[in-house]
């Protein structure tokens, strides 16, 4: 059997907060220096920011699909929890632990 039930509950105020994260790592990416001036953090500080902003735009694309809140490996139902604390987490708790 699964190991989830079959409702899936989402976080009401997602989009919201998924237009939040992109804009807050939007202004972020604006604000750092020309790439050739940034050091090895602040580089891997932008890198993590064009992640979550890669993340939060597929994650947006996945709510008019219809297709959000279901892991993109397995299918199951991404829990609410996560989906609460990570709006854009594109798998569930299991594959992306690879359990």
């Amino acid at each position: 059997g699964s190991r989830f039930d079959d409702t899936v509950a989402l976080p009401i105020d997602a989009p919201g907060r998924l237009e939040a994260v992109a804009a807050a790592a939007s202004m972020r990416l604006r604000a750092l220096p020309e790439p050739h001036e940034l050091g090895e953090r602040t580089i891997r500080y932008r890198d993590r920011l064009q992640h979550v902003l890669r993340d939060a735009a597929a994650a947006t694309a996945r709510l008019a699909a219809g297709t959000y809140g279901a892991c993109l490996d397995c299918a199951e139902p991404i829990s609410l929890a996560l989906l609460t604390q990570r709006p854009w987490a594109p798998r569930c708790v299991y594959c992306a632990l690879d359990i």
